[in-house]
C-alpha cells in the first residue's frame, strides 16, 4: 500500500501524466494560434504523447515538445496547410450536399455517401499522419502514404481509435452543452487527449517499423 504513494509508485506516476497532458494542452493550444503551424504543433504533440506520456521516456514536455516542432516545423506546417484545406472542402461538399441539392435526387445520395466514405479515409488518415510523422524521417509523399498503408495494416487498431476518438468528441460536444462539470476535463485536457489516448496504441505499434539498431539509438 505505501508503495503507491511513493516517488515512483502508481498514484504519483498517475499524476505526473495528468501534469504532463495539461502542459502538453497548454503548449499545443499557443504553437497551434498562428493556424499555419497547427501541423508541427500536432506532431509535436504526438511525439511528446508517445514519447513522455506513453513511455515515461525523456526529461520533460516542453523540452521534447519544442524538439519535435522545430525538427518537422516545414514538413509539418505544408501537411497542415494542404490536409486543413482538404478538411474544409469536405465540410463544404458536405453543405451543398445537404441544402443546396434536390432531396431525393440520386446523384445527391451518391455524392453524400462517397463524402462520407472519403470523410472516414480522412480521420483515419489524421490519426496516424502526424504520429508518423513525429516518429519517422520521410518525405512528405512517404509520410502520407506510409500513414495510410500502417492504418490499413492495423484495421483493428484503427476501427477502435476512431470509434474512440468520435466517442470521445461526443462526449464532449455533450458534457459542453448538458453537463457542464463534465466539460471542465475536457477543457483542462483539450484536443491533445486524444492525440494520448491514440498513442497507447500508436506508440507500440509504430516502435514494430523501427529497425532495431535505430531503435537502440532513441
Amino acid at each position: 500500500m505505501d508503495s503507491m504513494f511513493q516517488i515512483n509508485g502508481p498514484l504519483w506516476r498517475f499524476l505526473s501524466a495528468l501534469f504532463d497532458m495539461i502542459v502538453l494542452h497548454i503548449l499545443w493550444l499557443i504553437c497551434c494560434i498562428p493556424i499555419v503551424t497547427i501541423g508541427p504543433a500536432t506532431t509535436a504533440a504526438h511525439y511528446v504523447a508517445m514519447k513522455k506520456i506513453v513511455k515515461d521516456e525523456g526529461r520533460n514536455v516542453w523540452s521534447l515538445y519544442f524538439k519535435s516542432f522545430r525538427k518537422n516545423l516545414k514538413q509539418g506546417t505544408i501537411l497542415g496547410v494542404i490536409f486543413t484545406a482538404a478538411g474544409l472542402l469536405l465540410v463544404l461538399d458536405f453543405y451543398l450536399c445537404l441544402y443546396k441539392l434536390e432531396e431525393g435526387n440520386m446523384f445527391n445520395l451518391v455524392m453524400f455517401s462517397a463524402l462520407g466514405f472519403l470523410t472516414i479515409i480522412y480521420l483515419v488518415e489524421m490519426i496516424y499522419l502526424w504520429a508518423v510523422l513525429a516518429r519517422f524521417d520521410n518525405t512528405l509523399k512517404q509520410t502520407v502514404m506510409n500513414a495510410f498503408f500502417i492504418a490499413m495494416s492495423n484495421l483493428r487498431d484503427t476501427s477502435i481509435m476512431l470509434a474512440s476518438d468520435i466517442l470521445i468528441t461526443i462526449g464532449a460536444v455533450v458534457s459542453m452543452a448538458f453537463i457542464p462539470q463534465l466539460a471542465v476535463l475536457f477543457t483542462i485536457f483539450g484536443v491533445p487527449l486524444l492525440f494520448v489516448v491514440n498513442s497507447l496504441r500508436l506508440a507500440p505499434m509504430l516502435d514494430r517499423y523501427v529497425p532495431n539498431d535505430r531503435a537502440e539509438e532513441e
